[in-house]
């Protein structure tokens, strides 16, 4: 029996991981949106021999697999999210319009740092896949196919299932690509095979029941109102009156809003995910720990009112 290698790219999964102990780790670990190298897990130790088990496992650490000598493997499965995008659009905008407003604060030590930075996210970037982004995704997949080259052996053993996103697109082909090395396939022959379908990638769009049920419609627009209390309560407006008073901004016209202090936060997130993980952010100087697990949750408490199953029968 041949082996195959199933791979399905989505665009709603995320994953966890630790983050470097000599940074801190807020600035790292940014929720949906944190980089799989931040985040890419333990694998390193089955590449490298390093534990006990990939020691008993692994034929060599220049060639590695992770399966008994005894077992063989027919098939592998990898659910998989795109790699690490642009902001959206609606960010990209107030991005700009926060880099504007810099104009009009007053000047200090801590303000100056802020007027200095360069806004890179152009509009016709909005949520794309990112250079860093397409790198990522090719080591997942060169990792991957050394772990399993057996089950590599041309492009009919592999069947590709993707969303019709661009940035999932994009993200398959550069998966692809890290596949395509080393292995007697090429990209194009790879990407012939690719399949959309976003009745499985993106089924909370097209199942009537889930994406127009009055009942759910009602709830999800019931836990929206908590999103937006949330914002406007006693957690975030004190995250919000910290930037202000680190930053020597009185309470005025010209102070920031809690909305803007959200985008400084995702301004920290993504040029920690698209510039690596030792890029100095001067956002990120503006957060604590605590501050940004403030956003976080709202973040959170924002993606499960719009996305997750919200009926309880």
């Amino acid at each position: 029996m041949q082996g195959s290698l199933l791979l399905l790219f989505s665009i709603f999964l995320s994953i966890d991981g630790q983050a470097s102990s000599s940074l801190r780790q807020h600035e790292l670990l940014f929720g949906t949106k944190t980089a799989y190298n931040i985040a890419k897990g333990s694998l390193s130790k089955y590449l490298h021999g390093t534990s006990q088990l990939s020691q008993e496992t692994l034929k060599s650490s220049s060639s590695p697999n992770i399966h008994p000598t005894q077992c063989k493997p027919k098939q592998f499965s990898l659910f998989l999210r795109h790699g690490t995008r642009y902001p959206s659009k609606g960010d990209t905008k107030k991005i700009a319009k926060l880099k504007e407003k810099l104009k009009f604060i007053g000047s200090n030590s801590k303000t100056d740092a802020l007027k200095k930075w360069k806004n890179t996210f152009a509009a016709e970037n909005a949520s794309k896949l990112s250079q860093s982004g397409k790198e990522e995704l090719r080591m997942i997949a060169s990792r991957f196919a050394a772990l399993l080259n057996d089950l590599l052996p041309n492009a009919d053993a592999v069947e590709l299932i993707s969303s019709d996103k661009e940035r999932t697109k994009s993200s398959a082909l550069a998966f692809l690509d890290g596949i395509a090395d080393g292995l007697p396939v090429n990209t194009k022959e790879l990407s012939s095979r690719m399949e959309f379908r976003n009745d499985l990638m993106r089924f909370y769009e097209i199942c009537s029941s889930y994406a127009y049920s009055e009942v759910n419609d009602y709830r999800r627009d019931q836990s929206m109102v908590e999103v937006t209390t949330f914002y406007s309560g006693p957690e975030a407006l004190a995250v919000t009156k910290r930037v202000n008073s680190r930053l020597n901004i009185s309470e005025n016209e010209n102070s920031f809003t809690t909305e803007e202090v959200r985008i400084m936060w995702v301004l920290c997130g993504f040029e920690k995910a698209l510039l690596g993980p030792g890029y100095d952010s001067p956002w990120c100087h503006l957060l604590t720990t605590e501050d940004s697990q403030v956003l976080e949750y709202a973040q959170d408490l924002k993606c499960t009112s719009r996305i997750a199953v919200l009926w309880t029968h």
